[in-house]
Order: C-alpha cells, then sequence, then structure tokens
C-alpha cells in the first residue's frame, strides 16, 4: 500500500497523476507485487533505486522532466559466484536483460 524499502521487498505500479513518484489518495494502483523469496535481492542504481516512471509514450521520465535510464540488478545471496542478472532500462523506456557476475550480492 506504500512505496517504501527496496525493490526486494515488493513494489506498487500505479497511475502518478501528479508526478511526484508517491502513491497518493486518489490515485489508482494497477499492480502490487509482493516481496521477492529469502535469500534474493533487487536493487537499482542511481536513477531507478527508488521508482520507475513510464510516460503514456512509453519512454521512462523522472519527477523533474529528465529522461529516466538506469539498471536493475537481481541475484540470488547464498550462491558462491554470484550469477546475476541485469535489468537494463534504456532511455527511451526499453528494458533489456543481461547476465552478469558480481563480486557480492548486496
Amino acid at each position: 500500500t506504500s512505496c517504501t524499502g527496496a525493490w526486494h521487498q515488493g513494489w506498487v505500479v500505479f497511475h502518478d497523476i501528479n508526478n511526484n513518484a508517491a502513491l497518493d489518495a486518489g490515485e489508482t494502483v494497477i499492480l502490487k507485487q509482493p516481496g521477492m523469496p529469502d535469500g534474493f535481492r533487487l536493487t537499482g542504481n542511481s536513477h531507478v533505486s527508488d521508482y520507475i516512471s513510464y510516460m503514456p509514450t512509453g519512454a521512462t521520465e523522472m519527477t523533474s522532466g529528465a529522461f529516466q535510464s538506469g539498471t536493475l540488478t537481481v541475484c540470488r545471496q547464498s550462491y558462491e559466484e554470484y550469477g546475476a542478472r541485469r535489468i537494463v532500462i534504456s532511455r527511451t523506456g526499453r528494458p533489456r536483460i543481461e547476465t552478469t557476475t558480481l563480486a557480492s550480492c548486496p
């Protein structure tokens, strides 16, 4: 019901009428995603650490109006080699997936 915490704790997709990256009273919730299973982490780098905002055109945009691109990283903490996947969101809003290896799973 709120947008606080880390990505791996779950997320909410909603129509952000006032473009403030916060779920306010009266805004329509489209989807609620529960947290990931124990041992999995999902983190975002600087521009997608707290939210991702898609515009009607399909492009991503920050609340400031600047384009938004970034990377979400999914990893499993119990794996010794820390194999991971990255979801790279381009300036046009297109996501793609990369396989990577991390020194540690955050």
